[in-house]
């Protein structure tokens, strides 16, 4: 039976036995197994699937129970000339040739029908049950044979159904080889990868720290929609947030039929999201489970027994000759390749998501001792070229910090010994600065062999031209640019992440967008490039599953202009952050302002930013502790203000000489200013009506 004689649009059909069932609320949630009863739909495409009151079962473009239009196709409808199947009088579900009489006794006109009075569920064609119904990996309704196991006839779908495999790795800045140009950092696999993927030059995310940023990219919604600031809350209604009814990324490709398995840090393991929202996001039954994210400072030996911890007396590195398997990276790494392997050993026909969190480079840096030798000595490692704070920098802008080494405490204790701290009015001690990237750099180069465990698994597995590759950081990671360390800040290297996104056969493949991306689309776009439906109301962002089909604004990915590129020509131009501030002494603003550890009411100063190809301006913003949103109106408090040319950033000097000079204050670009804060305006601004609709039921610790 050709396949092209059936043209059933449907996404997903998760009940065979369609007789004798109770009514069930509209819209309720279904399950592989569950019965369809009347009132009940799935989506399908960009409309749904449901059974009417009446027992029949139809494709509706405007709601679930086509009351807003005809069907578009429906059982029992002998008047329809497109319909494909009915209801006989005795209950079996019959479906016919689109040319077909549709009349209960032309036998010879009928492709199969179920058998649901005489043996429930089954699909077919006489009474000895020769075919059976399953989904297959791209959620499409199968008929196959119970003999040979072939399949008969088959649903077609609006999507081709790609497996996805999402690594998420934590503090990571685009400093590789091969993808960004760079030299100091070892990293052969992440150079694979740039080579076989889309690299983007211009990915940010929207919130530079951790609990806010995956907040932000596990929902599509931006951080004033979770309502996530700090480490306080999370988008779920248990950890205060808005989202109680929200499906997360990995939700929502598991409502759409396929397997979430994750591993390691992928939300934040606190503020109410529990055990990594394994209730929602994740498949429960596959054998893999979830990996838990060791969260430091609890000891873990539920799913952790080696409980890696941290450095000896809280120091900031400590390379160790442990073995591999000691470390909580590697485990993750093995445990997602004995995922996937179980996934090909299985019976399962569903496509797969699978989510990998790695816990390095973030600090501090217990590393295997082979790879902090890769860098010795330390002496040799280059330093930043400028390390004094941006000229005119306002203080609000700035975020004093710094590490603990052996011989360097950084602690009140220890007042005589100061180098490895940084400050607005001087950087750390160059021999501490080097120590710091040596440790970052040893830590991203271990990350990166993990990464390649399971790389290597997708290749030797036969899973790797099904599979979606999607790798980006958590945020950015600043090592002394500009008298800045670790994120926390609204600066380029905080904000900007690497990424890449591997789409097996298409023409982008191995080159480099200069598209301004931002991570809160990448719920959309995984979902576009996947084949499956996500409607706007879903999501902030917006996909850019396009961008892989065109050579426009790319290039080869092993080219590295010297000079900036133009502006993008299509809409992806333009990228937005935030970052609070809680400022204990007002005489002291680039230090003592962390909001992480208080309730969001009690937040002061926010500062958001906007990123074109020539300007990234920041506004910081006084924080309405009622209504939880920043002041916009004219006569609020301004903490400060930040205007930096780009034009010459090519993307690939790490120094960031382009953010220098604050050009906020010099009364000459109040025009430009003007201009790029109307597209914050623009972006963020809410009515106070809102707000207060919005936060009427919302808690405000």
């Amino acid at each position: 039976m050709k396949m092209e004689r059936m043209k059933m649009f449907v996404a997903v059909i998760l009940a065979v036995g369609i007789t004798s069932v109770a009514s069930q609320s509209l819209g309720s949630s279904l399950k592989v197994g569950e019965v369809m009863g009347p009132g009940q739909y799935i989506t399908a495409g960009s409309g749904y699937f449901a059974m009417l009151a009446d027992g029949n079962l139809a494709l509706c473009a405007k709601s679930p129970t086509c009351s807003e239009e005809p069907p578009l196709w429906q059982t029992n409808t002998s008047g329809n000339p497109g319909a494909l199947a009915m209801i006989t009088t005795y209950g079996c579900f019959n479906v016919f040739a689109a040319n077909a009489s549709h009349s209960p006794s032309s036998t010879a006109e009928r492709l199969w029908q179920t058998h649901t009075m005489t043996k429930a569920g089954c699909l077919a064609t006489n009474d000895t049950c020769t075919t059976t119904l399953t989904i297959s990996r791209v959620s499409n309704v199968v008929l196959s044979s119970t003999q040979t196991g072939k399949m008969i006839w088959e649903t077609m779908t609006s999507y081709g159904g790609k497996n996805v495999l999402l690594i998420v790795v934590d503090d990571l800045r685009p400093q590789m080889n091969l993808a960004y140009g760079q030299k100091e950092m070892i990293t052969p696999n992440l150079d694979k990868l740039a080579n076989s993927s889309m690299v983007f030059n211009r990915a940010y995310v929207q919130f530079a720290v951790c609990n806010p940023s995956r907040n932000s990219f596990m929902t599509g919604r931006r951080p004033d929609s979770t309502m996530v600031w700090n480490f306080q809350n999370s988008f779920r209604g248990s950890g205060g947030g808005p989202g109680e009814s929200w499906d997360s990324m990995p939700e929502h490709f598991r409502k759409m039929g396929w397997i979430t398995v994750g591993g390691g840090k992928i939300f934040h393991p606190c503020c109410g999201l529990e055990m990594q929202d394994w209730q929602r996001s994740w498949t429960h039954g596959f054998g893999a489970g979830y990996f838990y994210f060791f969260n430091r400072g609890m000891d873990d030996s539920f799913n952790d027994p080696f409980y890696e911890g941290d450095c000896p007396d809280s120091v900031s590195l400590c390379p160790t000759q442990a073995p591999l398997e000691n470390f909580y990276d590697n485990r993750l790494a093995r445990h997602t390749v004995n995922a996937l392997e179980q996934y090909v050993n299985s019976a399962t026909r569903s496509n797969f998501f699978i989510a990998n969190g790695f816990r390095r480079p973030h600090n501090n840096w217990l590393i295997p001792q082979q790879f902090y030798d890769m860098y010795a000595p330390t002496e040799s490692i280059v330093t930043a070229k400028y390390q004094s704070a941006p000229k005119n920098v306002p203080p609000i802008a700035m975020n004093d910090g710094g590490f603990k080494f052996a011989d360097c405490a950084n602690s009140s204790l220890n007042p005589s010994k100061v180098g490895c701290v940084s400050n607005i009015s001087h950087p750390m001690d160059e021999y501490y600065q080097k120590e710091a990237r040596h440790g970052y750099y040893a830590s991203v180069s271990f990350t990166d062999s993990q990464i390649g465990l399971v790389l290597d698994s997708l290749e030797r597995l036969q899973l790797a031209n099904d599979t979606i590759v999607c790798l980006f950081g958590d945020h950015g990671w600043q090592l002394g640019e500009h008298d800045e360390w670790h994120k926390h800040t609204n600066f380029e290297l905080a904000t900007r992440t690497p990424m890449f996104i591997r789409v097996p056969g298409k023409v982008t493949m191995g080159r480099r967008s200069t598209s301004f991306i931002e991570a809160v689309d990448v719920f959309a776009t995984l979902a576009d490039l996947a084949g499956i439906p996500l409607n706007s109301q879903q999501s902030d962002g917006r996909s850019f599953a396009a961008l892989f089909d065109t050579l426009d604004n790319t290039h080869p990915v092993v080219e590295y202009p010297s000079s900036a590129a133009s502006p993008p020509t299509n809409s992806f131009n333009v990228s937005f952050s935030q970052y609070p501030r809680c400022p204990m002494n007002l005489k002291s603003l680039s230090g003592d302002h962390s909001c992480d550890s208080i309730p969001r009411s009690q937040i002061q100063v926010m500062g958001y930013t906007v990123r074109t190809a020539k300007w990234r301006y920041t506004k910081w913003l006084s924080w309405n502790t009622t209504l939880l949103a920043a002041e916009f109106h004219s006569d609020a408090r301004i903490w400060g203000e930040e205007l930096y040319d780009h034009s010459t950033d090519t993307g690939f000097d790490m120094d960031m000489p382009s953010e220098s000079i604050n050009l906020a204050y010099d009364g000459m670009h109040n025009e430009t200013k003007e201009m790029l804060f109307n597209l914050i305006y623009q972006k963020y601004y809410r009515t106070p009506l809102a707000l207060m609709q919005r936060n009427a039921k919302i808690p405000k610790w």
